[in-house]
């Protein structure tokens, strides 16, 4: 699967830019994708989407802070996903720590 590929993927397993607030779905994978492509990346964005996670926020932190930080670092061991995927992640990150 190529960069870009991945990339959109993240962005619409998170549903960014089509809720107004993060639903993550495989189903929508398949909605985008064709059944065997979807099927190959549902667990590597739902790996990303949780490897984002790893990087929680400090003690005494913004939230806005800690999403700067985890994006840095999750950019920093993925660069090959492009800055909207990284959004779509912190996105997430932001909704649910709130």
């Amino acid at each position: 699967m190529s960069n870009a590929v991945l990339s959109h993927a993240v962005v619409i397993y998170t549903g960014r830019g089509i809720s107004p607030f993060p639903v993550r779905s495989i189903e929508r994978l398949a909605e985008h994708f064709v059944s065997l492509q979807a099927a190959e990346l549902a667990p590597v964005v739902a790996g990303l989407d949780e490897e984002f996670y790893e990087v929680e926020p400090a003690s005494g932190e913004s939230l806005n802070a800690a999403a700067d930080r985890a994006a840095a670092v999750f950019t920093s061991h993925h660069p090959e996903l492009t800055a909207e995927a990284i959004d779509a992640l912190r996105w997430c990150y932001t909704y649910d720590w709130k």
